[in-house]
C-alpha cells in the first residue's frame, strides 16, 4: 500500500507575439494511491488509483493558439483506475 503526491506551485509569465500577454499556470496537488497483493509465489495483483481527488491540472504552461487566441492547454487525465495481474510460469 502506498501514496504518491505531486505538488506544483502556481506561477505566471508574459509571452505571446509581443511579450505582453500574461499567462497563468495554476498550481496543483495530485494524490495517487496504490496497493498490491501476493496471492502465491506465482500470482500477484496490483490496483492503482491516479488523481484520487479528480484535480484538473496541466503539467505544462497554459498556452494559446497564436492565430485564434484559443486556449490550447493540454490537461492531464482525471481520476483513473488501473488493475494489473501478474502470473509467473
Amino acid at each position: 500500500v502506498g501514496l504518491d503526491t505531486k505538488y506544483r506551485k502556481g506561477r505566471s509569465y508574459f509571452g505571446g507575439r509581443n511579450g505582453t500577454t500574461e499567462y497563468t499556470y495554476k498550481g496543483y496537488t495530485v494524490y495517487d494511491v496504490f496497493a498490491s497483493y501476493q496471492f502465491s509465489d506465482n500470482l500477484s495483483a496490483q490496483l492503482r488509483v491516479d488523481n484520487v481527488t479528480d484535480e484538473l491540472y496541466s503539467k505544462s504552461q497554459t498556452s494559446e493558439d497564436s492565430t485564434t487566441g484559443a486556449d490550447t492547454t493540454s490537461y492531464q487525465p482525471g481520476r483513473n483506475f488501473k488493475l494489473g495481474v501478474n502470473y509467473r510460469f
